[in-house]
């Protein structure tokens, strides 16, 4: 009896490590996606912030153009419509950076006119929490 209940623990156990580690491996909360549109992207902040939130689109020669979201716009996240003029470039990166998360994607032009977005580089910065 003794076993079966300390198998029992165990096997709680183990599962409650691979649901962790599971989620430490989730893809961030924030997203590119193609918009309806061909040369449109959507950006997808899915963080709660009480800071601003810094958006700079780059290429290969320097920053092409920057955003700045703050106050009631992005205190429970935002979903933002940008055009992109895919005459100057096929490939440019997109930093996201904010008080929670700064995150690098490279996007890539497709041939139906969409942009495709590979995650390159995420920093979290969540805070630190300790019990007593």
């Amino acid at each position: 009896m003794k076993t079966r209940i300390l198998l029992a623990g165990v096997v709680v156990a183990a599962i409650s490590a691979f649901s962790l580690t599971a989620k430490a491996q989730e893809q961030p909360s924030v997203k590119i996606v193609p918009g309806h549109d061909s040369n449109t992207i959507k950006l997808i902040f899915g963080y709660e912030t009480t800071g601003a939130v810094n958006i700079t689109f780059s290429d290969a020669d320097g920053v092409i153009s920057s955003d700045r979201l703050k106050g009631d716009a992005v205190a429970h996240g935002f979903i933002k419509k940008y055009e992109v003029n895919r005459a100057k470039t096929d490939a440019f990166w997109v930093r996201i950076s904010s008080k929670e998360v700064a995150l690098t994607y490279k996007l890539t032009a497709q041939k139906d006119g969409k942009w495709a977005a590979s995650l390159e580089q995420g920093t979290y910065n969540f805070p630190t929490v300790a019990s007593r």
